[in-house]
């Protein structure tokens, strides 16, 4: 069980969720509890592009043969921000993020060979075949109107990118000036951050929202909605709206009457209990 926490939070945020699941003897017996720690500030994609290289690692560490059931089977437990990293670990882009965001093919742009190498990874990746279930817990799979209210562009202002992660896209624009679409400009300046990914107005959430996953994979969400009358079409956890956590194709959804932090609550962890002990 992999537990991937959302923005500006650390695997702390887990920290109740993991007691509790480490104090019930069915689902202690069957799971390994990992928690993902990740920059928050960059971007999803960035951070699920880290994700794979040390899950690749680590496998290589622990089943150096590659023949552990149980290293084949992978639950994702992910919250807010972090069922955006879950996603993208369970599909097969190929060239479609690329087009949205570069005018020309990789062959055509100047780059060192190590640069080349990581542009192609970050943009064009292999699934992660053992991921077979993910439990998203209000997740903005569509993004978020607060991203683009006052306090989320205060918080665009505030929030720098890793460097490594500003650099790295600073110097490709600098080296290949236009390469970037408009809708992707501020990647190229080295200035797309966590927050500036989550808006509805950034085209790579929406494309990721219609992929396909690469292989079979049951999908579950647990979503707030405050406890509030009204059609769940209006609803929201404060955060994130329904509409954006929604998902049709969903094994099974749990609407709880709390906030962004849905999975605290007693029907939230009843119902990851639930899952988790499937089979």
């Amino acid at each position: 069980l992999i537990m991937i926490h959302g923005l500006l939070s650390t695997p702390l945020a887990w920290a109740s969720v993991n007691n509790e699941l480490w104090a019930d003897d069915a689902i202690r017996q069957r799971y390994q509890i990992w928690h993902y720690l990740y920059n928050t500030s960059a971007p999803a994609l960035y951070s699920a592009r880290l994700l794979r290289a040390q899950l690749r690692e680590l496998r290589t560490l622990l089943d150096s043969g590659g023949d552990d059931p149980a290293m084949q089977k992978t639950t994702v437990l992910a919250h807010s921000m972090g069922g955006i990293v879950a996603k993208a670990l369970v599909v097969e882009p190929r060239d479609v993020f690329w087009k949205a965001a570069f005018n020309v093919p990789l062959e055509q742009l100047r780059l060192s060979s190590e640069d080349r190498t990581s542009l192609n990874d970050a943009f064009e990746w292999q699934p992660e075949a053992s991921v077979h279930r993910i439990i998203f817990a209000c997740v903005p799979h569509r993004g978020s109107n607060y991203v683009d209210s006052a306090v989320g562009r205060i918080g665009r202002r505030i929030t720098r990118p890793p460097n490594s992660f500003q650099s790295f896209y600073h110097r490709i624009g600098e080296t290949n000036p236009g390469v970037f679409t408009p809708a992707y400009q501020a990647l190229g300046e080295g200035k797309l951050n966590s927050i500036g990914s989550l808006s509805p107005q950034q085209p790579t959430l929406s494309i990721l929202a219609l992929m396909p996953y690469a292989h079979p994979v049951h999908t579950h969400s647990i979503i707030g909605n405050r406890g509030r009358p009204g059609p769940l079409e209006t609803s929201s956890d404060g955060f994130v709206p329904y509409t954006s956590s929604h998902l049709e194709d969903a094994d099974s959804e749990l609407i709880v009457p709390d906030g962004h932090r849905a999975f605290l609550h007693p029907e939230g962890l009843a119902e990851i209990k639930r899952v988790l002990n499937l089979r």
